[in-house]
């Protein structure tokens, strides 16, 4: 069953039960650039740098 999340507190909790972190991203829009945020999971085990997000870089 689905759930629409709408409370920033209840996407919080959503997120940290599976081990989400938040991470801004900006985006061409047409006429700028935006802000978003997304959730990333399980990218700690896959960044090189030990950061929390995905590798900025190429990939070695």
């Amino acid at each position: 069953m689905s759930k629409i999340l709408k409370s920033r507190e209840e996407i919080r909790q959503w997120a940290e039960a599976r081990a989400g972190s938040p991470m801004l991203a900006e985006t061409p829009d047409g006429t700028g650039f935006r802000t978003l945020l997304q959730l990333t999971f399980g990218q700690q085990a896959l960044n090189a740098d030990e950061n929390e997000g995905p590798d900025a870089g190429g990939y070695d």
